[in-house]
């Protein structure tokens, strides 16, 4: 039995048979067809061939300039001339290039004939095309003209328009798929090329930049520049790195590469159309940074110049001497004035990259040299290297800024004042009564309670931060006595040291001393320095004992003449006035029991501070402490000296030395430089060498290890 899924031997046969009899049968009547093609009694309603007769016009090359392909570009044109029907296929291939233009559009057009095609073949409509060369129809190496194919039943012509000519190049059209008993002519294939332009360059937008400050020490400054670029077809544009130029002080005849300034200078797309360039080591000045950008068709900018100023913006820095005391001098007018200039506060030199020079520092900036002074709240001004006092500022402090100016004008200040002192009593007297109170040092004393009596009335004041005192608005025509009054019983700056200055006063050495020395030398008070006193300061030196009446502090007028002797006998501690009619200057002098070598430190609050007296700011006190091992400045000896003393002191290294020596108003009394060995070394000074001057004075110890101050005593 046979499967069923097999077709029957028999019924092939059969099938067989039948073919080939209608074959026969067509054959046989082959010879009987008539001129047109009928065979007589054979199917006489089967029409007749077609004959195809259609133009396909493709389009020529198209450039544009608008950015993008334009939507009314020329394309495939069909003409139907018969009864075919043509279908057309459209694809597009882009391609960037930035050769000769922005970018290409391939496009193809494949055209077919649906009425040639045979479902049979089981091909695509527009598999195997006549592929179009783009050179035709001439080909004369002009591709792209565009081409029209003549297609005039089996034969295709190719020509420049739609009148075949003798020169039209033929294409002979043969069918394929043949082998299954159909037919399928050939689809027609051509390439257009759309060319797009961008011919309109990108632009960079020049920002408005501020002044790059230059650094404090090298002088060069640095730039962090940020520019928007844009483009009128792209939507992003890229910069051209290796084009970025400095043109120094704005020549393009001198033009260097970022790198020639800084190795580390960097650059930044933000993607936002922005770009951000940093650049360091830019010398002072006007320059140019020279950039380009490139768009996305390849166009470049122009090359832009970003101009940029690097400049020295900080004003100098001056060190202030903390305060100066002025003494009025008479004007010959029954006046007083003096001036005081803006050199005498300057502690220390400052350097800029626009100073005056011809000194330069270690970084090569130049020195300083001009300087300007005004009272607080007035303007400053560079002429202004002076100013004036007369007395109606006598007395008072004034507030003072000195300006440090560099050569482009920049000016930085610190602020100080003046103390106006009227020491000779040249200017006419305010009402009341006035004067100051201060040790015999010169050092005057804040917060002193003084008294005026007058009669059971007890008037009032106490001394100013700068020692100073006054009674105002007393009833004139009475009498008064003005009197300080300040009780206290510490024992700071009393030691052996002063035992051994009372010896000394004992033995009747008298002449190194000053009066008010050998006041502070009569601890019971009673007009006489014996042995009783010497007992007396040992005992409170030693026992802590208390000073008489639990008070340490005397006060002398200051227009007595304290006799040089053993026995001063008693002083005037008060001012009496009688009658008071007008303005009375009282001065007091304080004494300390027990300070005979004149080391007693002022307590805070108490005393009105050195640095309110005298320029300390040069001395450095605050940086002493930073020393090399080795390094030692010993206190003078003798401390205090009349005539001669020695300042001992030991360097770590050889190297070279200053000693200098200031007094309480910061003036330089003496300096002496010189260069020493290791080891320890001595000074000596005299009263010749201080210009005889008496007084409290600082000496510094400048070396390349440290630097140290000390105080030292001349009565």
């Amino acid at each position: 039995m046979l499967n069923s899924t097999q077709p029957s031997l028999r019924r092939r046969k059969t099938i067989d048979f039948k073919y080939y009899l209608f074959l026969a049968l067509c054959l046989g009547q082959m010879s009987s067809l008539n001129a047109q093609g009928y065979m007589p009694g054979w199917w006489p309603k089967m029409p007749p061939p077609k004959v195809h007769n259609y133009d396909i016009c493709f389009p020529a090359d198209v450039s544009s300039n608008t950015c993008k392909a334009p939507s009314n570009i020329p394309g495939v044109q069909v003409i139907e001339l018969g009864d075919d029907k043509l279908a057309v296929n459209i694809t597009d291939k882009i391609y960037r290039t930035d050769a000769d233009a922005c970018y290409k559009i391939y496009r193809t057009y494949t055209v077919m004939n649906w009425e040639l095609y045979n479902e049979r073949c089981q091909l695509d409509p527009m598999s195997n095309p006549v592929v179009i060369d783009r050179d035709a129809p001439d080909f004369d190496w002009v591709y792209g003209e565009g081409v029209c194919v003549l297609v005039r039943n089996n034969t295709a012509y190719l020509s420049h328009d739609r009148v075949i000519s003798s020169d039209d190049r033929k294409i002979e059209l043969s069918p394929i798929c043949l082998d299954n008993g159909g037919f399928h002519y050939r689809a027609f294939m051509y390439t257009q090329i759309i060319k797009v332009y961008d011919d309109v360059r990108p632009v960079v937008t020049v920002p408005i930049l501020p002044k790059f400050q230059t650094d404090l020490n090298s002088c060069k400054g640095a730039i962090d520049i940020t520019f928007k670029a844009s483009d009128n077809c792209s939507e992003t544009v890229s910069l051209e790195t290796q084009s970025i130029m400095i043109a120094p002080f704005q020549s393009l005849s001198n033009m260097r590469m970022p790198v020639n300034y800084d190795t580390r200078w960097t650059w930044k797309d933000n993607k936002n159309g922005t770009f951000t360039i940093k650049i360091a080591n830019l010398p002072e000045g006007k320059h140019d940074l020279i950039v380009v950008v490139r768009d996305q068709c390849g166009t470049l900018s122009l090359p832009t110049r970003i101009p940029f100023e690097v400049r020295d913006l900080s004003a100098p820095a001056p060190t202030c001497k903390q305060g100066l005391a002025m003494a009025l001098m008479s004007d010959g007018q029954g006046g007083a004035m003096n001036s005081v200039w803006a050199s005498d506060y300057v502690a220390s030199p400052a350097y800029d990259c626009n100073g005056q020079g011809p000194e330069v520092d270690k970084n090569g900036l130049k020195k300083i040299t001009r300087y300007s002074i005004n009272r607080v709240g007035q303007t400053a001004h560079i002429d202004s290297t002076s100013l004036t006092f007369t007395c109606a500022e006598a007395g008072q402090k004034v507030d003072i800024e000195l300006h440090a100016w560099d050569n482009l004008g920049n000016h930085g200040y610190c602020v100080t004042y003046l103390l106006v002192q009227d020491n000779r009593r040249i200017c006419p007297v305010l009402p009341g009564i006035t004067g100051t109170i201060a040790t015999a040092q010169g050092t005057r004393i804040r917060n002193i309670p003084l008294d005026a009596l007058q009669d059971f009335v007890a008037h009032q004041t106490k001394t100013d931060k700068d020692g100073f005192y006054r009674f105002q608005e007393l009833p004139e025509g009475e009498s008064y006595v003005v009197r300080p009054k300040m009780k206290a019983g510490d024992a700071n700056g009393v030691n052996t040291r002063d035992l051994n200055v009372m010896l000394e006063m004992l033995q009747n050495k008298l002449d190194n001393f000053s009066p008010y020395q050998i006041l502070a030398a009569d601890i019971d008070q009673n007009g006489e320095i014996n042995t009783e006193d010497f007992a007396k300061l040992r005992q409170i030196i030693f026992q802590r004992d208390s000073f008489p009446q639990g008070n340490c502090w005397r006060f002398v007028d200051a227009r007595y003449a304290v006799p040089r002797s053993l026995k001063p006998g008693k002083y005037p501690d008060s001012v009496a006035i009688d009658k008071l009619d007008s303005g009375v200057i009282a001065d007091f002098v304080a004494i300390k029991l027990g300070d005979l070598d004149g080391s007693y430190l002022p307590t805070a609050g108490q005393f009105q501070e050195d640095g309110q007296l005298a320029n300390l700011s040069s001395l450095n006190l605050s940086g002493d402490q930073q020393l090399k091992a080795g390094l030692a400045l010993e206190q003078n000896q003798p401390n205090p000296f009349h005539e001669e003393t020695i300042i001992n002191f030991s360097l770590p290294a050889a190297g070279a030395i200053t000693l200098s020596v200031w007094d309480l108003q910061g003036k330089l009394i003496y300096k002496h430089s010189a260069t020493l060995a290791e080891g320890s070394h001595q000074i000596s000074l005299d009263a010749q060498a201080l210009g005889n001057v008496k007084g409290m004075f600082y000496y510094t110890l400048q070396t390349a290890s440290g630097r140290e101050t000390k105080k030292m005593l001349r009565f």
